[in-house]
């Protein structure tokens, strides 16, 4: 299984990583970002991954969400305790560190069943609005 895990900090990423390793003998982990300049990249990286572990909130918005949304393939998304107040646990998500124990088995529930569809992202952007794509301006 590759994963291509896209998170807020380094440090962070590494450690779910290693997290990975032991937990699932998971040995093929890539990282990426989602600045504006590395978009691209992710996406490329994202086509040859079997799973993706995303920050919900990327710079205070939405990226990581939208990402995995646009994506529609197996994503697992991370929220943390204190940035909405989502149950713990969903179909396609965990809050951090309350599901930290269940992390392990919500990679092999997600793997194991199809992508969830668009109408389960936006479902959920419909309770929660600070979920919704953000429209930007370029100058």
């Amino acid at each position: 299984m590759k994963i291509l895990i896209i998170q807020n900090h380094p440090e962070m990423a590494q450690a779910i990583a290693r997290f990975l390793s032991f937990a699932l003998n998971v040995n093929d982990v890539d990282f990426a970002t989602l600045g504006p300049y590395e978009q691209k990249m992710t996406y490329k990286k994202a086509m040859k991954c079997d799973l993706i572990l995303v920050d919900a909130f990327i710079a205070e918005e939405s990226r990581g969400f939208q990402f995995a949304k646009a994506m529609g393939m197996n994503s697992l998304v991370v929220f943390y305790a204190g940035e909405i107040d989502l149950e713990a646990e969903g179909r396609f998500w965990l809050v951090l560190p309350y599901t930290y124990d269940r992390l392990v088995n919500k990679i092999k529930e997600i793997m194991a069943n199809p992508a969830v569809g668009r109408e389960e992202y936006e479902a959920l952007e419909e309770r929660f609005p600070e979920l919704r794509e953000r429209k930007r301006h370029y100058h």
